[in-house]
């Protein structure tokens, strides 16, 4: 039957939860029962206003409960070929219908009731998405919404013709309550606990054997990798699972995503134990009140896809506002707007991260200044849709290139300054030092070692140490002395084996080494470069015997080479690192960051640098400096980011490690510096 389009009529209270009239309106779909399956869907929309005290109706104005369920589904692609009827209900007035995807009318048919009418917020019907304003009212309070509902409903689409979803959820089942009767009685537990190990892991293995592909169908179906689901799944009172007619609770899949993350049996792509971990920790984290950084809850979240590339934020707004230290609100993430650009949702979010440096928590040692310009060089992108966003902005779009290291530097003391665009430059204005300059960088192809090939990776390595020697005599490098001794008064090939696996501690959560404490780590580390002294620093032939150091430098120098610098350091950085770039410590931060001047060379005499039409910075002068600056920003020199950099014995150099701020005759001055 053809049906005319459902108009939406405008919600009397679309505001933002929170504000000063605290209550805001939804719709509700309220899906009319029908016992046939095969009968058309039909259903009412019903505005229903939400207030924190407790829901009260528009139309009797008391005050009462109204129980509905969320719906935690994928969209997929935007082919509406499906509709639903809408019963007008105030008017009496003739059915009209709103088009819906396959995958929705899929789940309301399947969720339908029998005989009771079931009451939804499905996002899709429930906003007009055709609204900006409402959509960015409703889109804001969403978060409220999900923590509202009686439960959150995934749907994981209809079962596969070879039942994959039935089999899956009953295994987990079965499973589940093998793994809690063993947590019930402890002791009985604890005597018997090698016999139970047998039977759940003999019960994985069945199960793998038997439906070889049930379980990896199961963890690609598009669901697991929806942005959305974090909030919808996070906030929830509780969640229940339904794939076609099959269902569980969250509990019970939570468990059983545990277990076989613990225990891979095999099978398993990185991409699937990746699905498995998060999965497991979500909801977890989520009772033990889980303090977390909106910028950590980005990075660990990234890898989770939506349509909208500003939705890479807005999907996890509600999340980073419930797990950020001491969060007020909106204000701790940014208000949504689907009216400005991708460039600008992104620049304003990284504007707000940045000037969170005066949130008064130093106690945490927190620099979100560090921090942002990690990831904004992690994350750096060349599409064609966010390449003229300013290099400090964070490109969401992407994945990150390589793993950022810690931002444990301490919180700054001054908040930084941003200049609004003009002539098309936007700047991040930071005080910091410039401490040495690149003169050379070697390249390292890695393509081996993540492969795991030891002989490719021993010639690999061979070659590479012979370029870096190379360079070193070529630029007659001042890091090394006669006896080949590096200024750490280590080998100087001890010393470059130690730089490319600087940040061993920042390994995935799927590598073997994230499974070790940091001592066992520690230890098996010096037990290398042991071994490495005791083969007389040939490198590549105590590789066939320590085939992890292998994995380590696939880990550490995915994006990355080494370079050397004018004072004789050597560090790596981003690979697109170049001669003429410049080592820089930033204000109250112990990370070196590499920065390019733009249009500009650096000068160097006597282990002193400089650069043309700086400022430098003195608290008498910096508002006057920032005037002439907002004035002509394209007249003085400016800096591209280009990342965050291990250098290998920083802090033997003219600072104290722990005070690069002291401000003893001879240091180099501490500079303007304007990030493009």
């Amino acid at each position: 039957m053809n049906y005319a389009p459902y108009q939406y009529a405008p919600l009397s209270a679309g505001h933002q939860a929170g504000e000063d009239d605290d209550f805001y309106s939804i719709r509700l779909l309220h899906l009319l029962p029908s016992p046939s399956p095969a009968s058309p869907l039909q259903c009412l929309l019903i505005e229903t206003r939400m207030n924190p005290d407790g829901d009260e109706s528009l139309a009797t104005k008391k005050p009462r409960q109204v129980e509905y369920h969320a719906l935690s589904y994928t969209w997929g692609d935007p082919i509406f070929t499906e509709t639903l009827p809408v019963i007008d209900h105030v008017a009496c007035g003739p059915i009209t219908a709103i088009h819906i995807t396959q995958n929705l009318h899929a789940a309301l048919l399947s969720l339908r009731k029998p005989d009771t009418t079931l009451v939804l917020w499905v996002d899709a019907v429930c906003i007009n998405q055709a609204d900006v304003l409402e959509r960015n009212s409703q889109v804001s309070n969403m978060p409220t919404t999900y923590s509202r509902a009686s439960s959150v409903i995934v749907w994981l689409g209809a079962d596969s013709p070879h039942q994959d979803g039935r089999l899956c959820l009953e295994f987990f089942d079965r499973l589940a309550r093998l793994i809690t009767s063993s947590l019930s009685e402890p002791s009985a537990s604890e005597k018997n606990s090698w016999r139970i190990r047998l039977k759940i892991n003999r019960l994985v293995s069945t199960f793998l054997d038997s439906a070889p592909e049930a379980l990896v169908s199961f963890l690609e179906r598009p669901w697991f990798r929806r942005r959305w689901i974090i909030q919808e799944v996070v906030l929830a009172k509780d969640v229940v699972m339904h794939c076609g007619s099959s269902s569980i609770p969250w509990k019970i899949f939570e468990l059983v995503m545990v277990e076989l993350f613990s225990n891979d049996k095999g099978g398993f792509t990185s991409e699937h134990r990746t699905t498995m971990r998060t999965m497991a920790r979500m909801r977890h984290d989520q009772e033990g009140a889980r303090r977390q950084f909106p910028l950590e809850t980005l990075v660990e979240f990234s890898s989770f896809l939506c349509a909208d590339p500003r939705d890479r934020l807005y999907a996890l707004y509600g999340v980073m506002q419930q797990w950020f230290p001491g969060s007020g609100g909106t204000n701790s993430t940014g208000t949504i707007d689907y009216a400005i650009s991708v460039e600008e949702t992104y620049t304003k979010f990284a504007t707000l991260m940045l000037r969170s440096n005066c949130s008064g928590r130093a106690e945490l040692k927190y620099s979100p200044l560090t921090h942002t310009l990690q990831l904004a060089a992690s994350f750096r992108s060349t599409d064609a849709l966010t390449q003229g966003m300013p290099s400090w902005v964070v490109d969401w779009m992407t994945s990150p290139g390589d793993r950022p290291r810690t931002s444990s530097s301490r919180g700054s003391r001054q908040e930084v300054d941003i200049l609004s665009e003009k002539d098309g430059v936007r700047l991040l204005l930071v005080a910091g030092i410039l401490d040495d300059v690149v003169t050379a960088r070697i390249d390292l192809d890695i393509s081996p070692f993540i492969l795991g090939l030891i002989p490719g990776s021993k010639r690999e390595l061979n070659d590479f140490l012979s370029r870096a020697i190379e360079s070193m005599e070529e630029i007659d490098f001042p890091g090394i002395d006669r006896n080949d001794i590096y200024r750490t008064r280590e080998h100087i090939v001890r010393a470059i084996v130690t730089t490319l696996v600087s940040n061993w501690e920042q390994v995935p959560a799927n590598s073997y080494f994230a499974q070790t404490n940091e001592d066992f780590t520690d230890s098996l580390t010096e037990l290398f470069l042991d071994q490495l002294h005791l083969s007389n620093y040939h490198l590549p032939e105590s590789l066939h015997r320590w085939p992890a150091y292998v994995e380590l430098i696939a880990i550490t120098m995915r994006g990355r080479s080494l370079f050397l610098t004018d004072r004789g350091f050597m560090g790596i950085a981003p690979s697109d690192v170049r001669a003429g770039d410049v080592v820089c410590l930033l204000r109250d931060s112990n990370i070196p960051f590499i920065l390019r001047p733009i249009g500009v060379d650096v000068q160097s005499k006597d282990g002193t640098f400089s650069i043309a039409n700086t400022f430098p910075f003195h608290d008498a002068t910096y508002v006057d400096n920032l005037l002439d600056l907002d004035g002509d920003p394209t007249a003085y020199t400016r800096f591209q980011l280009m990342g965050d950099a291990y250098v290998h014995g920083f802090g033997d150099g003219p600072w104290p490690s722990d005070s690069p701020w002291c401000e003893e005759e001879g240091q180099p001055p501490l500079l303007i510096l304007p990030i493009a």
